[in-house]
């Protein structure tokens, strides 16, 4: 379809923000504000043109590193959940006896120290227990924070959201041609300034 053109509804001024016209009734198609176009005093890109084969083929590159980007993620992000030891449940109970054994730790000291400062404990026994409980805490915690991260792992990547965007940017990738719908899929919009600089600004769509 004519209208069906690569970067249709995506390209804006970075300066106004306003959709730039697409110019396609000359040799070469391009697009320019039309702000600067009324309005000379205008710090948009006046009478800029930008070319639509350099847009596309800016736009195409940023939007398909981003979307290996993505998938390399995510495979690694899989790898870490199949290396984990357990399910959710049992990754939530380890956490939860972590957290119970923390908290024993912390009455333990305060005990320690109150039989310390009453006399009933030596300095050198207050101290040595002290220590132990000190190191216990310390292990505890670096397996603690290993355990909340392997259950992040494993609850993004039960995530349908990002299941779905990953396959979408998988089958881009695997496309012999990008359209018009893939990108408003992946991209919220481009914006262009002066001296042909182009950011692309992906987002989680949804397609619509």
């Amino acid at each position: 379809m004519p209208n069906q053109y690569l970067l249709r509804r995506l390209i804006r001024c970075g300066n106004c923000g306003r959709s730039i016209r697409h110019q396609k009734h000359t040799p070469a198609v391009y697009y320019h504000c039309c702000k600067s176009s009324a309005n000379k005093e205008t710090s948009c890109p006046v009478d800029d043109r930008f070319y639509e084969k350099d847009l596309e083929r800016v736009v195409q590159n940023d939007l398909l590193e981003k979307l290996r980007l993505l998938v390399e993620a995510d495979e690694r992000l899989h790898q870490t959940v199949a290396s984990a030891k357990g399910t959710e449940k049992n990754l939530r109970f380890r956490l939860d006896q972590i957290e119970k054994r923390l908290k024993q730790i912390s009455l333990s000291r305060t005990g320690a120290y109150e039989r310390y400062a009453d006399g009933s404990l030596s300095q050198e026994l207050y101290l040595a227990e002290r220590d132990r409980l000190y190191s216990t805490a310390d292990i505890l915690a670096v397996e603690k924070e290993k355990l909340e991260k392997e259950l992040v792992s494993l609850i993004r990547s039960k995530n349908q959201d990002m299941t779905d965007t990953v396959q979408k940017a998988q089958e881009v990738l695997s496309a012999s041609e990008l359209t018009n719908d893939m990108l408003l899929f992946f991209i919220d919009r481009v914006n262009v300034y002066t001296g042909m600089r182009a950011i692309s600004v992906p987002f989680i769509g949804s397609g619509t």
